[in-house]
């Protein structure tokens, strides 16, 4: 494979995969190929926003916008599948609140399965993914670009997330009026992941413990975000039924439950705030190294034909004689030929 076709067939076969998850996602509510269906549309929103100064916005705004609906269609089903897993297994103090807890949690994703089945149609969400076809030439031809894409854009998301992270861990001061944000880090921290992918796909070599770090510290900021979030759902929940009107002792032991839950969100911010502490600089040297900061020229959006206004030069002559007439020259460039497609997916999502 060619280096400068890599990210292409990346991004390609995040496509095939996400066409092949959307039906038993949005058909059958199947936890695994909604969880998968979503992950491929952020790793390919990622790579859109990478390649967006080299893509029009014409053909890049359907695709963006078809990702965008089947992310937002399928993320409330996504984390009520993850909060219910999260109460399978519950401390025995807390079970009889986890318990009641995944009743009502389960009883919500019947509902949203039947609205989903009901309310959005896969067949077209396919249709609207074939979005895809008239991108592809223009990342094909975008290949020149993506190294310089690449060095500069993880050098910026590198130095963002940096500063995120140390302010969490009190290595930098907050500025005034500031409060620490999580969920910004941990968005940072996948845009970042998803990059350093794309980097690899496209064959830039990086040690094997940066994945393993990196993924140790997205582990512990999305565990802290599930049990932030079943711990708010928690409370709506009691706050919705009325639970400290109709059963006082189940409220008690749901606020036990939503506290057990906090604890945990806490641990999990203290565990990332350790692995930093410990990999964070030599993890910042790596990525810095493996992708130099590269000199380019302004990347082009498209090749449109040339529009100088500046005259040619002409030698002169004694003679005037009439102009020769030349061929047209043809009506556009010939369209790059779409390969075969092929079936295979990549191993991991």
């Amino acid at each position: 494979m060619d280096q400068p076709e890599t990210l292409l067939v990346y991004v390609e076969q995040l496509v095939i995969l996400l066409r092949d998850r959307v039906c038993p996602a949005v058909q059958q509510a199947d936890s695994a190929a909604i969880h998968q269906a979503r992950v491929c549309t952020r790793r390919l929103k990622a790579a859109a926003d990478l390649l967006a100064p080299v893509l029009s916005k014409r053909r890049a705004r359907p695709f963006q916008r078809v990702l965008r609906k089947i992310r937002r269609r399928l993320g409330p089903l996504r984390d009520l599948d993850v909060m219910i897993g999260h109460l399978e297994r519950p401390p025995l103090r807390v079970a009889e609140a986890a318990a009641w807890a995944r009743q009502c949690l389960e009883r919500q994703r019947d509902e949203l399965r039947e609205q989903i089945h009901s309310q959005v149609a896969a067949g077209k969400l396919l249709t609207q993914l074939g979005a895809w076809w008239g991108l592809r030439p223009e990342v094909e031809q975008a290949a020149t670009a993506i190294d310089a894409l690449l060095s500069q854009s993880l050098h910026e998301q590198l130095s963002a997330f940096a500063e995120q992270a140390d302010r969490l861990i009190g290595k930098r001061p907050l500025p005034a009026g500031q409060h620490l944000d999580a969920h910004e880090l941990r968005i940072a921290g996948k845009a970042l992941r998803y990059t350093l992918e794309m980097g690899k796909a496209h064959g830039h070599k990086l040690p094997g413990r940066v994945f393993r770090v990196f993924k140790k510290l997205q582990d512990h900021l999305g565990l802290w975000h599930d049990d932030v979030v079943l711990t708010e759902r928690i409370m709506r929940l009691s706050l919705d039924q009325l639970l400290a009107h109709h059963d006082a002792g189940m409220q008690k032991k749901v606020l036990d439950l939503a506290a057990h839950t906090l604890r945990g969100a806490q641990q999990q911010l203290d565990r990332f705030g350790a692995q930093w502490r410990e990999h964070g600089e030599s993890l910042d040297s790596l990525i810095r190294q493996a992708f130099p900061l590269i000199a380019s020229t302004p990347p082009r959006k498209s090749t449109p034909p040339s529009t100088s206004t500046t005259p040619a030069r002409s030698t002169p002559t004694t003679k005037s004689t009439p102009p020769t007439e030349t061929a047209a020259p043809p009506a556009s460039p010939e369209t790059a030929k779409v390969p075969p497609v092929s079936q295979s997916a990549p191993a991991t999502i």
